[in-house]
């Protein structure tokens, strides 16, 4: 079968001097996430904002995992108990709060759950954890996590726990990855273990080894899955996570 897997979309106001949407409210997923599901033989549907309460049955019944994707808005600093420090964008209250219940409904049903950069990071925030929210100014000896150039170009290697999910999923203890993010992990929630680190570092991966899958990473390997094997492992295994998960729930 092909598990169902919700994705939780951007979201645009309109009132922000987006064209996108011709200034109405606007959900968006780039098509290299649906893409790289797909590939790997699922059915990704995007989600739109509601109230937990109303969203909870399709989470428990008809979805089977969960991606939960970046965004070009930080979380605002206050959901883990800090003042802003800088001038980034904040993002919206609707996606903050959406994302934040996805998240701990996800956790409390143990629904596989994949989280990308800022979906890692909200997801660890969600649980308790804290971010950086700003590595040049907090981190100024890390490397630069936001290069110039394309996404898709690789820009540092990450180095693996051994005895981690990631590990086994991958292959490997090595391999490189893209990089496009300013905010990194602080102090990561009780409920995670970090399973991979950049090499001045930053944590660009974690999980729960108390589930069956609940993985965060900071790379975007939806634009390298096309021409690389350890990141089409990480979609397959997914994948498959969420196919078990709705053979023994459904």
């Amino acid at each position: 079968m092909r598990p169902i897997i919700g994705i939780s979309p951007d979201f645009h106001a309109g009132d922000e001097g987006h064209s996108l949407g011709g200034g109405s409210p606007t959900y968006y997923v780039q098509e290299r996430y649906t893409k790289a599901l797909e590939h790997a033989g699922a059915i990704p549907i995007i989600l739109s904002y509601a109230h937990m309460n109303t969203l909870r049955p399709l989470l428990t019944k008809q979805l089977h995992g969960l991606m939960m994707i970046g965004s070009g808005s930080d979380l605002d600093p206050r959901w883990y108990g800090e003042p802003p420090i800088c001038s980034y964008p904040i993002m919206s209250t609707a996606r903050s709060e959406f994302d934040i219940a996805l998240a701990k409904t996800a956790w409390k049903t143990s629904l596989p759950l994949l989280g990308i950069c800022g979906g890692m990071q909200t997801v660890n925030v969600a649980l308790g954890g804290t971010l950086v929210q700003d590595i040049a100014t907090q981190l100024p000896r890390a490397s630069n996590h936001k290069p110039d150039g394309p996404v898709a170009r690789t820009a540092h290697s990450i180095s693996i726990a051994p005895k981690s999910r990631l590990a086994r999923i991958v292959g490997r203890r090595q391999f490189r990855v893209n990089s496009c993010h300013h905010q990194a992990l602080k102090t990561v929630a009780p409920q995670l273990t970090v399973s991979a680190t950049a090499p001045d570092g930053i944590i660009e991966a974690i999980e729960a080894p108390m589930r069956t899958f609940f993985v965060g990473i900071q790379w975007h390997p939806e634009h390298l899955y096309a021409r690389s094997e350890p990141n089409q492992r990480l979609f397959s295994a997914f994948v498959r996570a969420s196919r078990r998960h709705a053979s023994a729930t459904h």
